[in-house]
């Protein structure tokens, strides 16, 4: 299934993506960010970091609720930004430690975010 999504910019090193989300709330510079964690036992693990662009501190705010009125549109983008990043740097599956309490927090924010959106089931990459 096609979903619509917003246009990207993407950082040289493949890691930042950027996008205009676009709703009654005007314009609002979102970013994801791909962080690498550590490798365990031959598997490289990411964090991702998804939220309003703070132009003023440098920083992604993965805590803010927009309510701009296109959260199917935005979340999209992200899946997308998800499997544009994963051929370029990751050989194996993007994976987390949902234990680990620094990956919990990025969970619970992403949880949130994502609570009433339906997405289309991605198929499971088996070894």
């Amino acid at each position: 299934m096609n979903l619509d999504r917003y246009t990207f910019e993407v950082s040289a090193d493949n890691f930042e993506y950027e996008f205009i989300s676009n709703g009654p709330k005007g314009a609002i510079k979102k970013r994801v960010r791909f962080d690498e964690l550590r490798a365990q036992g031959g598997t490289r693990l990411f964090n991702l970091a998804f939220g309003d662009w703070e132009a003023v501190t440098q920083t992604i705010d993965d805590e803010v609720v927009s309510n701009n009125g296109d959260m199917e549109k935005a979340t999209s983008t992200l899946q997308e930004a998800v499997w544009q990043m994963k051929p370029a740097k990751v050989n194996k599956n993007i994976v987390s430690h949902k234990d680990d309490p620094f990956i919990v927090k990025k969970r619970e924010a992403a949880e949130r975010l994502l609570k009433n959106v339906t997405l289309p089931e991605v198929p499971t990459v088996k070894k």
